[in-house]
């Protein structure tokens, strides 16, 4: 069993000096990887100390992405301690409950054909 973290302790790290963030209940320092993502610093900043579940999975980040997240996992999320800081990501977005992309759903379908891959699951259904 690895390290817990809080959602206070995540959320303290939202900085370029030090930015951590979670995805699908494990917490990950991203802090060196900040310069390397394709995407840019902001992307990762912009989630530092959130759940970035959502966008992770919206993406479609590819196998090597997602193995390149997992080398650099630090522990597992200890949800029970305290709630999500504000302006975290929740499980709402990840379940099509949450704002739809800004212009229709294609955002919404595109990041649901995804996560459903992985998952099998379906959106707007539970």
């Amino acid at each position: 069993m690895g390290k817990k973290f809080t959602w206070d302790e995540v959320k303290r790290h939202n900085k370029e000096s030090d930015c951590w963030i979670v995805v699908k209940g494990k917490v990950y320092d991203v802090t060196a990887f900040l310069e390397e993502h394709p995407g840019g610093a902001e992307v990762l900043l912009d989630q530092g100390g959130k759940d970035a579940t959502f966008p992770f999975e919206d993406v479609g980040h590819s196998e090597g992405a997602i193995n390149d997240l997992k080398a650099l996992e630090i522990g597992d999320l200890d949800e029970s301690a305290v709630e999500r800081p504000s302006g975290a990501g929740d499980d709402s977005q990840a379940k099509g409950k949450g704002k739809k992309a800004s212009g229709g759903t294609w955002g919404m379908r595109w990041g649901c054909g995804a996560y459903g891959v992985l998952t099998g699951w379906t959106c707007g259904q539970t």
